[in-house]
């Protein structure tokens, strides 16, 4: 008896009770949304996953995804654009001239529509070349900002430019084509050479005599349900004929990154992509950079541990360390000599580009963000 008049009571007096809960809730969940407020107002902000650099020039107002030293090493040009909303194409695509003791922007290079893919002094300092998806290839006085020339590749997508040594020709990777092109003139002064697949980098020695090229394709297989790579390849041309004159392969990867020694002697490359295991599972392929002789078939030595695309190369000065940057979001410095890595530099994106500072003292990256980023080499003997 005494249960169920007390369940009636209840009943009875529902309406207040629940008024009662109501108004209870409210303050509970106020009191949770200002204390969630004043517990986000008063947080440290993340700290950074990178590593901390040496020294950083920031670029305020775009993203940086290229590096070239002028040769008596006081200036940067640096290729700045960014992303649209729908990931297709880029805009505000300059190349800016910065002063390297300052960090300040000496000049801008405006003209080019897309993603500039690549910039490159020419020997004598005056003169800087810039290829971009726009398809073009663009010449620029130093001193001014005014362009000097332009070449179209309007049937192909543009890969990369380099000057020859003469610093009156140019090589151009144009999809499947390397054009010579007469700066002044811009007519062909070589037969193109042709590859088999797309052109990923080139590079010209430092002597000016050989250009290197490096290419590959991957294709999706609907029989094994997984993707191939097709004809990977580094390719070494004679610029004084355009004739071919080394030919390595690799079997299991396309040739992302290429970069020569400072004697021309011999190559860096680097490849790598990242195959589907089934479902979320994915497998780093062949993330490797490999040390070259243009003189024999077969890589010297290889250095291992990058686990994505190893997506640009560069020797220091001396020739002793390779320098790599990854899709992995690593910068690493390896010993030539013992195979070895030695120092270790992590990102918060994805590695567009590494090089060296000339004196060999820095490893210089940039990583599509606004940051062009130094870290001291710690052994540059």
């Amino acid at each position: 008896m005494f249960r169920s008049k007390y369940v009636l009571s209840q009943r009875r007096q529902s309406k207040w009770r629940s008024r009662g809960v109501r108004c209870l809730l409210l303050l509970h969940v106020t009191w949770l949304i200002f204390a969630s407020v004043g517990a986000r107002a008063d947080d440290k902000p993340a700290k950074s996953s990178a590593t901390t650099p040496d020294r950083v020039i920031q670029i305020p107002t775009s993203s940086v995804w290229r590096i070239a030293y002028s040769p008596d090493g006081k200036q940067l040009a640096v290729t700045t654009g960014d992303w649209t909303r729908k990931g297709d194409r880029q805009v505000n695509c300059l190349v800016r001239l910065l002063d390297v003791e300052t960090g300040k922007e000496v000049r801008r290079f405006e003209g080019h529509t897309d993603q500039i893919v690549s910039v490159a002094f020419s020997p004598d300092g005056k003169r800087l070349l810039s290829a971009s998806d726009d398809k073009s290839v663009r010449v620029w006085d130093v001193a001014t900002g005014g362009e000097k020339g332009q070449f179209a590749c309007r049937a192909q997508k543009v890969r990369g430019a380099a000057f020859a040594a003469d610093g009156k020709t140019i090589a151009v990777g144009c999809d499947t084509v390397i054009h010579f092109l007469d700066v002044a003139s811009g007519q062909q002064t070589l037969r193109p050479a042709v590859h088999r697949t797309a052109v990923k980098s080139l590079v010209v020695s430092l002597s000016g005599k050989h250009l290197l090229t490096g290419g590959g394709s991957k294709y999706y297989s609907k029989r094994i349900s997984n993707t191939i790579p097709e004809d990977c390849r580094i390719h070494v041309w004679d610029l004084a004929t355009g004739q071919e004159i080394q030919q390595f392969q690799l079997s299991i990867s396309p040739v992302v990154s290429v970069a020569f020694s400072p004697d021309g002697k011999f190559a860096l490359s680097g490849s790598g992509y990242i195959r589907s295991r089934g479902g979320s599972e994915y497998l780093p392929v062949d993330c490797v950079v490999r040390l070259w002789d243009i003189e024999k078939p077969n890589p010297v030595s290889s250095f291992e541990g990058h686990t994505n695309t190893v997506s640009t190369v560069a020797f220091s000065p001396n020739g002793k360390f390779a320098v790599s940057g990854s899709e992995d979001r690593t910068v690493r410095v390896w010993d030539i000599s013992t195979n070895k890595e030695l120092q270790r530099f992590t990102l918060e994106e994805e590695v567009s580009y590494v090089t060296c500072s000339p004196d060999g003292k820095f490893a210089v990256a940039c990583a599509g963000d606004k940051t062009i980023w130094f870290w001291r080499i710690t052994n540059t003997k």
